[in-house]
């Protein structure tokens, strides 16, 4: 079974048991964490977040040490990336919707928060002056044009060459 279909699967069977569970002690409502704590004992709901957060580890590691790899592997580590995130969106839709404020387990925690509001810049040249900033960062290539051109005494003191370092080159076939 797909894991979006098992996840949409242990939503509906999560809620179901809660329903059920409310419907014979409706004084479960008020008290979240026994509910939360009756329902982790009667079904695998937090062992199947687990099993995709694990599956969303495994996909991020995979895509980081991808990244480093030549560029015929970007699509497959543009893949990973993607579906670690649609996991991960599948998760905090199944723990919303199952009403899972956290899930604890010994190798990870998960929590639904809130999140905080994202600052959109929707038009740069609007924005004024004083609240800009200008990046000052010295051109190394014309620098280092300009200091070919001086003789070896007259190097600035806001300069200098360093020794050369020995890296490996590969070449693979």
């Amino acid at each position: 079974m797909p894991r979006d279909q098992a996840l949409d699967a242990a939503v509906l069977s999560r809620q179901n048991l809660r329903e059920q569970l409310l419907g014979t002690w409706p004084e479960l409502a008020d008290d979240a964490d026994t509910l939360l704590d009756s329902l982790a004992g009667i079904d695998d709901f937090e062992e199947q977040i687990l099993a995709v957060m694990r599956q969303v580890a495994e996909r991020e590691a995979h895509a980081k040490a991808l990244g480093g790899l030549i560029d015929g592997m970007w699509a497959r580590k543009q893949r990973l990336e993607n579906g670690a995130k649609w996991l991960r969106a599948a998760v905090l839709h199944a723990m919303q919707e199952a009403k899972v404020p956290r899930i604890k387990a010994p190798d990870m925690s998960l929590s639904v928060s809130p999140g905080k509001p994202k600052l959109v810049i929707v038009d740069d040249a609007a924005v004024p002056e004083t609240l800009c900033r200008v990046k000052r960062e010295p051109d190394k290539k014309a620098i280092t044009e300009w200091l070919a051109q001086l003789d070896a005494m007259s190097v600035p003191n806001w300069a200098k060459w360093d020794a050369p370092t020995p890296f490996l080159s590969v070449h693979r076939k």
